[in-house]
């Protein structure tokens, strides 16, 4: 229960990439006002060359700016499922309920893997269909 070393240690043991200073308060404020913008955060093989050189700001800039542009872009596309699956309602005991208390569906535009879980520890069925459903497949789905 007592930590043997500081936050930033273990994330960096761990391989997570953090920054620190930031105003996310005002950079909300600053995107909601502004729109999209492009950005970018460097570390690792991205920041160092295999020469163990850092490369000029200004290849990284440029890096940024010839990123896609995302106007237009599926980003749901990119993180929904490709097929529809069914995480059945789970009784408190764990196992699957023969009536669940209710049948959703759920379409994924980027749901956490652990929301249609949690509902189903709930009692609910959750039907997840993919990005790419029309309102006939959620028709189609067996939700209440």
């Amino acid at each position: 229960w007592r930590s043997r070393r500081s936050l930033d240690e273990e994330l960096a043991a761990q391989g997570v990439v953090g920054i620190s200073d930031v105003d996310t308060r005002a950079l909300t404020r600053h995107l909601r006002e502004r729109g999209v913008m492009r950005a970018g955060i460097f570390s690792g093989d991205a920041l160092v060359r295999p020469e163990g050189e850092r490369p000029p700001v200004d290849e990284l800039v440029d890096e940024v700016l010839t990123a896609p542009a995302m106007t237009g872009a599926d980003l749901a596309g990119e993180v929904s499922v490709d097929a529809a699956y069914v995480v059945p309602a789970l009784g408190l005991d764990g196992a699957p309920l023969d009536e669940p208390r209710a049948r959703v569906a759920a379409v994924d535009l980027g749901i956490k893997a652990m929301t249609p879980q949690c509902m189903a520890e709930r009692g609910v069925e959750v039907h997840v269909l993919p990005a790419t459903s029309t309102i006939a497949d959620v028709a189609e789905a067996e939700r209440d």
